[in-house]
């Protein structure tokens, strides 16, 4: 049996910063911005509440409404700014004369701001990374399979075109964009589940990514964290910064996964090799796609355009559209085009012609954030696959 399985570590390092949501965001009022320390520091809102309460809480209760309400006839000058309320929770606490011990017990934990907000800065909401239940940080192994599963995907489209026809997309069709049948067609195709004599290419038990075991990665300190804003950037070089801000992982960091493959399942049609052949090759072929179809079409002049060497990935969120589809894959650059802006314009329900591939490429943004007074695109690493000799 022992020759059934392969085992690997995937070590990520990342060259951007990447964000893996969890689905929360902390509010505007729920964090203070130290600009001393150029840090941001989460703040449990309960422990502060009764803290109201124990101490004056005629006057306190007032002025918290006043604060939650962004009331600007607080009677501190010190907690108005032209006119409305801006200082965020910090100056409300100073107002409230709350202690350092006791905001220290307040606290749930700090990661730096990079710069992101400033005194002239209003604060927003700010979208939170994944946590285990032990609050601390990490990638699911599912992001990382998700991952995986795109490029595989895009190199199972090379390799087996033959299987898929010649059938034109039609934006009138109820489909989906990236076509839901191409993946079952080549991804569902082992021979576990029978369906009127035939394996059954829509039952998920014949998957191939069945083969593929991934854990979650080894936690990371919040002193890996910084916060990021969303920038978008348009053919021009011109960039939209938008009120968006999201924690991130910060660049320069390694983050490492164990890999299982159980080769009894993970058997990918006209693929050969190891998993590390088969990783190092889907990979490059992503690589090149990604520069060809994507970024060659954007200024080469910015830092991010640095991170595309060999051997990337994008990994998580906000990191925009082609690190995360097949269209382009499947279709060819000239047909995918078409698709994918007729598919936005329809979507967003946006009549201005240049959404009809004038663009030369359809999103016609790119994703970036800012870090440390530089720009980059979101979501960039470096991957690096070992196989280990034995079980890990």
């Amino acid at each position: 049996m022992n020759n059934v399985f392969e085992y690997y570590t995937l070590k990520l390092k990342t060259l951007a910063p990447v964000f893996i949501g969890s689905g929360k965001s902390v509010g505007k009022k729920e964090f203070c911005y130290i600009p001393e320390t150029n840090r941001i520091v989460f703040m449990d809102m309960k422990k502060i509440i009764d803290y109201i309460f124990e101490n004056k809480p005629d006057e306190y209760i007032k002025w918290f409404e006043k604060f939650m309400l962004d009331d600007a006839s607080l009677e501190k000058d010190a907690m108005r700014k032209s006119g409305e309320f801006k200082g965020g929770l910090r100056v409300f606490l100073d107002a409230i004369n709350m202690d350092e011990k006791t905001r220290k017990d307040c606290t749930i934990y700090e990661i730096s701001n990079d710069g992101v907000f400033g005194e002239s800065n209003t604060l927003c909401d700010i979208q939170c990374f994944m946590r285990g239940s032990d609050g601390r940080v990490y990638i699911p192994g599912s992001s990382l399979k998700g991952m995986i599963y795109t490029m595989l995907l895009q190199q199972l489209i090379r390799k087996n075109r033959n299987k898929l026809g010649n059938e034109k997309y039609s934006i009138n069709k109820k489909k989906d964009i990236e076509d839901a049948e191409i993946r079952p067609k080549l991804t569902n195709t082992l021979s576990l589940k029978y369906k009127k004599g035939k394996p059954d290419e829509n039952n998920a038990v014949n998957s191939i990514m069945r083969g593929i075991m991934i854990s979650d990665s080894e936690p990371l300190s919040n002193e890996c964290l910084t916060i990021c804003k969303k920038l978008d950037m348009n053919k021009e070089g011109e960039i939209n910064s938008l009120n968006v801000v999201r924690e991130c992982i910060r660049p320069d960091t390694e983050i490492s996964f164990k890999i299982k493959i159980d080769k009894r399942y993970f058997k990918p049609e006209n693929i050969s090799g190891s998993f590390e052949d088969i990783f190092r090759s889907m990979t490059k072929e992503f690589d090149s796609e990604y520069n060809e179809y994507y970024l060659s079409k954007f200024p080469k002049d910015m830092h991010y355009s640095e991170l595309f060497n060999d051997n990337f990935v994008i990994l998580g969120g906000g990191s925009g559209y082609f690190g995360k589809n097949i269209v382009y894959t499947h279709y060819g650059y000239n047909e995918a085009l078409k698709i994918v802006s007729e598919y936005m314009q329809k979507t967003f329900r946006n009549n201005n012609p240049d959404d009809i591939g004038e663009h030369g490429i359809s999103p016609h943004v790119l994703k970036l954030t800012e870090y440390n007074g530089k720009k980059y695109h979101l979501g960039v690493c470096s991957a690096k696959l070992t196989k280990e000799s034995a079980v890990i």
